[in-house]
């Protein structure tokens, strides 16, 4: 599989795991979507059982350009998104 840059290829291993990741997903019948995602907690890990305060596990941002070096996300892997899809991630 080739990668728009170097910096989105890192954050798309990292994805499902605590910290940021970078993937694609499908959403209903739109094209794909592509989504920065923040996890306080790897994806195979128990959440807390109280907390004095509201939590939040999962936060998504959906972008259309890569941060890192800019490139049209859905113009570069366009033919290529099952390759990096990982929908079964998504918060959305």
């Amino acid at each position: 599989m080739r990668f728009c840059c170097r910096a989105f290829e890192y954050w798309y291993g990292m994805a499902g795991t605590r910290g940021f990741g970078a993937f694609a997903a499908e959403i209903g019948n739109t094209p794909t979507t592509f989504v920065i995602q923040h996890r306080a907690l790897d994806n195979d890990a128990t959440p807390p059982a109280f907390s004095p305060s509201p939590l939040s596990l999962v936060s998504d941002l959906i972008i259309q350009f890569c941060p890192w070096c800019g490139t049209k996300l859905d113009e570069f892997y366009r033919g290529h998104e099952q390759h990096i899809d990982r929908t079964g991630l998504k918060l959305l």
